[in-house]
C-alpha cells in the first residue's frame, strides 16, 4: 500500500503503516480511509503526513493500482510512558459534499427550469469538483472462479406458486444522460440539507445515483447489476468465509400504496404490490404517497420494496483484495452456491460494499453484497423456494 501526499508543495510517498482499513463504498459520494504508524515528530515525511488541520490531497495506490483520491481530514495522536500508534483518516474528495451547506453566495436555491448537471456543476464549481456521467463507476470485465465453475444457466430460483404474478420491471423511456440533461421544471433547496442530501433528492426523482470515481470526481451513473459475475463462491474453500442474513422483520408480504386525497377528499385506489421473499404469512405494509412525487404509484412501490430487500445481506470475507490480478471494487456482481447458506442454486448478488484491511503481514476484503433487485428496479424471484422443496411437508 502506497500513500501519495500532496503539501501543495511537494508530494511524498509514504508506506510506513503498521495497519490500515479501507472502505469502498456504492452509491455514495464518498469512500473512506484510515493509517496507523507509529509516528516520529523528527521525521519530515511524518510531520506533513500528520499535519493538523491541513486537509492534505491523498491518492492511495496499491501495486500501482489507484484507490481512492481524497483528502486527510482527522488525526489521532498520544504522548505517554508507551508508545502508541498514531491515525491518520480521510475520505474521497466528494465526500465534503456531506458534511457541507449551499453556500449563501449561491441563493436563492429554487432553480427553475435548469437540468440537474447545470444544477450539479453549479454546486461543484465552489469545491473544485468535477461530474461526471458515466454508467460503469467502478469497471472490472474479468471473471474468476474461486471454486468451481458456475453452471451456465443463472437461476435465483422460482416464485412459488401461491405468490400472485408481480409486476415486471420498468426500463427507463430515456437514457442516463438524457434524464441528467432532462429540464426539471421547478427546484428547491432546504437550507437545513446538506449538498449530498439535496443532490441525492434530485438524482433519485430520475431513478440516477450519485457516487464517486477513484479520481475524486462525482459521478452520475446507474448500477450494472446484470455484469458478468467476477467470481464464483461455493462452500470448503480455504481462506473464505460466508455469511447470510435474512431479517424477516424487514420484509412485508404486500406493499400498498395510498394517494393522498385531492381537493375534494377523493382517495385513489391503492396500488399493491406483493414480495415473493414473503410467500406463506400475510405482512401488510401501507405507505402514503404525495400527488406531488414525480414517480408513478408502481415505481413508489417498487422502491420501497427494494428498501425492504435490504434485510437480506450476504457477506464473503477473502484473505487477499484482488481477484484474477485486480482488487475487488463494488458495482460488481458474483455468484453464490451453498447449501449451508440454503442457497441450493446458483444466485447472483450485487457488491455494495468492500472493505478492505490489512497489516504488514496480511490482507483481508470483505464483500457486502445485496439482491441486483436492490438496485435494478424488478420484482425478485424467492431464490429460497427451491430449498423448501428439499424438505416436503406432510
Amino acid at each position: 500500500m502506497n500513500l501519495k501526499i500532496n503539501d501543495r508543495i511537494h508530494i511524498r510517498d509514504i508506506s510506513e503503516f503498521s495497519n490500515f482499513q479501507i472502505a469502498l463504498i456504492h452509491n455514495s459520494v464518498a469512500s473512506t480511509f484510515s493509517f496507523y504508524f507509529l509516528f516520529d515528530p523528527n521525521n519530515k515525511d511524518h510531520a506533513e503526513l500528520a499535519c493538523v488541520s491541513h486537509y492534505h490531497e491523498a491518492i492511495l495506490e496499491h501495486d500501482g493500482e489507484r484507490i481512492i483520491t481524497g483528502y486527510i481530514v482527522s488525526n489521532g495522536f498520544a504522548s505517554g510512558p508507551k508508545k502508541e500508534l498514531t491515525q491518520v483518516a480521510g475520505y474521497s474528495k466528494a465526500g465534503i459534499l456531506e458534511e457541507c451547506d449551499i453556500p449563501p453566495e449561491l441563493y436563492p436555491l429554487e432553480t427553475n427550469g435548469l437540468n440537474l448537471k447545470q444544477i450539479t456543476e453549479r454546486l461543484l464549481k465552489k469545491f473544485g469538483l468535477k461530474l461526471l456521467i458515466e454508467n460503469d463507476a467502478f469497471s472490472q470485465s474479468t471473471q474468476s472462479f474461486i471454486n468451481t465453475s458456475p453452471p451456465d444457466v443463472d437461476s435465483n430460483g422460482r416464485m412459488a406458486e401461491d405468490v400472485a404474478k408481480a409486476v415486471d420491471s420498468v426500463t427507463p423511456k430515456y437514457s442516463l444522460t438524457e434524464r441528467v440533461e432532462k429540464a426539471i421544471k421547478k427546484s428547491s433547496g432546504d437550507y437545513s440539507q446538506n449538498i449530498k442530501a439535496y443532490l441525492t433528492e434530485l438524482a433519485n426523482q430520475r431513478n440516477i445515483l450519485i457516487g464517486h470515481d477513484r479520481n475524486g470526481n462525482v459521478l452520475f451513473t446507474e448500477p450494472k447489476s446484470n455484469k458478468k459475475p467476477i467470481a464464483h463462491f461455493e462452500s470448503g474453500v480455504v481462506g473464505t468465509d460466508l455469511r447470510l442474513t435474512f431479517d424477516g422483520q424487514s420484509l412485508h408480504s404486500h406493499i400498498y400504496v395510498l394517494l393522498q386525497a385531492d381537493e375534494d377528499g377523493k382517495v385513489t385506489e391503492p396500488f399493491v404490490l406483493r414480495n415473493p421473499m414473503v410467500p406463506t404469512l400475510y405482512r401488510p405494509k401501507v405507505v402514503m404517497m404525495s400527488a406531488s412525487d414525480a414517480v408513478t404509484m408502481q415505481d413508489f412501490a417498487q422502491k420501497e420494496l427494494a428498501r425492504e430487500l435490504r434485510g437480506i445481506k450476504l457477506t464473503i470475507t477473502i484473505d487477499r483484495w484482488q481477484i484474477d490480478g485486480k482488487i475487488v471494487f463494488p458495482d460488481n456482481t458474483i455468484t453464490v452456491k451453498n447449501k449451508e447458506l440454503f442457497l441450493y442454486k446458483q444466485t447472483t448478488w450485487f457488491i455494495e460494499r468492500v472493505d478492505l484491511s490489512g497489516t504488514v503481514k496480511d490482507q483481508t476484503a470483505k464483500l457486502t453484497c445485496v439482491m441486483p433487485e436492490v438496485y435494478n428496479g424488478k420484482i425478485p424471484k424467492n431464490i429460497f423456494v427451491d430449498a423448501h422443496k428439499n424438505f416436503p411437508r406432510e
